[in-house]
């Protein structure tokens, strides 16, 4: 990608638990909650690395939105700078 003009070129995958908007805060809570420990339990954490994939630190839906927000800013800018021209 450097050599195409893109130098620091990034595009990590990342995977994301997406509720609907409306979902009631407790709900949120309970599966934010219901992840988070999955992501503490050494098991599991060993079957995400044994798959090739490094596992993130837990997190909360603020968190998490701050990170969605930073993807979109930069995305956005990498569309922009790149000439893409959007329909």
């Amino acid at each position: 990608m450097a050599e195409q003009g893109f130098p620091g070129f990034a595009m990590p995958t990342w995977n994301g638990v997406f509720l609907p908007r409306q979902t009631p805060a407790t709900v949120v809570s309970a599966f934010n909650d219901a992840i988070n420990a999955a992501l503490r339990d050494s098991s599991v954490v060993k079957r995400i690395n044994d798959m090739g994939i490094s596992p993130s630190e837990p997190n909360t839906p603020a968190q998490h939105a701050q990170f969605m927000e930073s993807e979109r800013r930069r995305w956005r800018t990498m569309v922009a700078e790149s000439g893409v021209q959007i329909e």
